[in-house]
């Protein structure tokens, strides 16, 4: 009972460290955006006013990519650093820093791969349908037209590439399968792989991602528990990123006459490498988990009621919910 209410006390405090960044982005989008539009309504108006200040919402441009990469560390490596000196959390004990082979990396790289860009084909059908359904088509063409565009500059690809892949695969693993796994991993393997995946998920901030990144919460949280390793979930979360933005840049730098069969070669060249990476993993290391050394006795009831216990989880959840009316009232 007492290690019950120990866990509780951990979720209550990484819920609430969640709650944070979560209202953080909801301030930075809302308010942020409002004032930076007044500041630059000083010195510009009308369509040069909207072209610049496009600018500082993109990845394709340095003012952008600044931008991004102060946020990031503002919104996650700031209060990461922060919860892990005001809890007194340990770094061994925090995150599984054993280090993984090759094929291991391989095999998780590979099914965060497949399993992801499935769960992106399959949201995005299910998503126009209720969309559709509610008449509200214009506003999912609209979001489905806004992609990031990588950077036409060859000196920001670096950037960019840190940006995109570096920085969420390291900070937003230490937040999930970092923090968030090692406070929940007593309460059993399937818990903490669907509150990794759940939370994952929601950290993301729109309707196209939402879904498909609560499947890639699980498989990664999946991986980093059969492996004993965060950084199988490091590893497989920068890659995919490498892989999305890799792909924009394409679409963005070669003629258009070019790109899709650009694209086309790409795609079957890295997904040929990802299956054959799969399969060997599968016939090395299984699909089974390892069993934990001591099972969880706390009935599943017990273990939803830490977070039903916590008012950060429904603090979460109704910010989450705002951020995606916001959405929907942008477009």
């Amino acid at each position: 009972m007492e290690e019950y209410k120990s866990i509780k006390k951990t979720v209550n405090g990484v819920l609430g460290l969640y709650s944070f960044i979560k209202l953080f982005f909801l301030f930075s989008s809302l308010f942020l955006g409002i004032a930076l539009k007044k500041l630059l309504s000083l010195f510009f108006s009308g369509d040069k006013l909207q072209q610049v200040f496009n600018q500082f919402l993109g990845y394709g441009t340095l003012p952008g990519l600044l931008l991004s990469l102060i946020l990031s560390v503002l919104s996650l490596a700031v209060p990461i650093c922060i919860y892990m000196f005001l809890s007194g959390k340990r770094i061994k004990t925090t995150f599984r820093s054993r280090r993984p082979t090759v094929l291991q990396v391989g095999y998780s790289v590979s099914a965060a791969y497949f399993l992801g860009m499935a769960a992106l084909l399959v949201s995005q059908v299910l998503l126009s349908l209720l969309f559709s359904l509610f008449g509200m088509q214009d506003k999912w063409k609209a979001m489905l037209s806004e992609t990031s565009a990588g950077p036409t500059n060859f000196w920001l690809i670096p950037l960019f590439f840190v940006v995109l892949a570096v920085l969420p695969g390291f900070l937003e693993e230490f937040l999930v399968r970092g923090i968030g796994l090692s406070a929940t991993e007593k309460l059993g393997n399937g818990f903490t792989i669907l509150f990794c995946g759940f939370f994952f998920g929601l950290m993301h901030n729109t309707w196209i991602q939402i879904p498909f990144a609560t499947v890639l919460g699980c498989v990664l949280a999946y991986f980093s528990l059969k492996f004993d390793s965060i950084w199988v979930a490091v590893l497989a979360h920068f890659f995919y990123n490498f892989n999305s933005g890799f792909l924009s840049l394409l679409q963005t730098n070669v003629p258009e006459e070019h790109s899709i069969v650009a694209t086309l070669i790409y795609v079957f060249l890295w997904g040929s490498l990802m299956a054959a990476l799969l399969i060997a993993g599968i016939i090395v290391y299984g699909v089974r988990l390892p069993k934990p050394e001591q099972p969880c006795p706390v009935s599943f009831g017990k273990k939803l009621g830490v977070l039903f216990c916590s008012p950060f989880f429904y603090l979460f959840l109704i910010l989450s919910v705002a951020v995606l009316f916001l959405q929907l009232l942008l477009y």
